[in-house]
């Protein structure tokens, strides 16, 4: 798994909370059937506040 490099957006935590609430991003996997190698616990990520968005896309 830990050669999937990207990462999503960052997302809020609680979106009532938005930006206090601290945000986090995803690992994006492939959407094929593969068998995919766990060496990692890393499927999240947490964002730092300046990354955060002022809104809820």
């Amino acid at each position: 798994m830990s050669s999937f490099k990207n990462w999503t957006h960052c997302i809020h935590k609680n979106p009532l909370l938005r930006k206090a609430g601290g945000c986090y991003k995803m690992r994006i996997l492939p959407l094929t059937d593969i068998l995919i190698h766990i060496d990692t616990s890393d499927l999240t990520r947490d964002c730092l506040e300046k990354d955060c968005p002022e809104y809820i896309p």
